[in-house]
């Protein structure tokens, strides 16, 4: 069955080449469709160099917006979201493929991984089990874990919710309501560059507990995103949203 892979960008020129080669790996039929949301550097010129095995659709920044503009021009009936910066294994197109073929299965994710290429450390896996922890005992995975699903799932959710953050926790909680969330154990492997660039990279991990407990407490989603970007600011010394950041 053919795998449609979303990729959303948002100058990711640095990082796409390495996402779409890891994603060719997989045995086909696979298509990417990268969802621009109007990049200022190469990053549609890095995904024109593969023309004929990428296609690129743009659109107004905004990652659930992206995403589902490139869901929509998907021809395959599995989904599989995966960030720009994250490196998926070669065997997860098959494995996508047998875990769908599992009727109560809505929403389907990867363990979560950080890329060796960039200095991880024991920080990182540290946050990494902890995020692997949460996911499987709440079944409740976020987006850098590579969501997949059936289109007709999909659709029935009505997509990701047009939302400024936390959209992949919608979805998820979507999902839950309709059947089995699993959590795999092959891991997909992401950037850490947003706890590499932060003055005090504990603080990464804080601020998303903070938003979730936020969320929780019912702040509206556009809020919590002011709060992030205010927070990538003053307390990290980074700038969240520059790129496209996981929520």
């Amino acid at each position: 069955m053919l795998v449609s892979v979303i990729v959303p960008t948002l100058n990711e020129a640095d990082h796409l080449r390495g996402c779409v080669r890891a994603i060719l790996a997989n045995s086909p039929p696979v298509e990417i469709i990268v969802a621009d949301g109007g990049s200022v550097d190469a990053t549609v010129r890095v995904a024109a160099t593969y023309s004929g095995t990428v296609r690129v659709v743009t659109v107004p920044r905004g990652r659930a917006r992206q995403m589902n503009a490139g869901a929509a021009e998907a021809r395959g009936e599995l989904l599989w979201f995966v960030h720009a910066d994250t490196l998926v294994p070669r065997t997860g197109a098959d494995l996508i493929r047998r875990r769908l073929t599992e009727p109560d299965v809505a929403l389907g994710a990867f363990a979560l991984g950080f890329r060796n290429d960039e200095g991880t450390g024991a920080f990182e896996r540290f946050v990494a089990r902890g995020a692997n922890l949460r996911s499987r005992l709440f079944r409740l995975p976020f987006g850098d874990q590579a969501f997949f699903l059936r289109r007709t799932v999909f659709e029935r959710m009505g997509g990701f919710p047009d939302v400024p953050i936390l959209e992949d926790l919608l979805l998820a909680r979507s999902a839950r309501r309709l059947g089995r969330v699993v959590v795999e154990r092959l891991p997909v492997w992401t950037s850490a560059r947003r706890w590499h660039a932060a003055r005090w990279p504990f603080l990464v991990t804080a601020t998303h507990a903070l938003i979730l407990a936020g969320y929780a407490l019912g702040c509206s989603t556009e809020t919590l995103a002011r709060w992030r970007h205010s927070a990538g600011h003053q307390l990290l010394g980074t700038r969240i949203g520059q790129q496209q950041e996981p929520s």
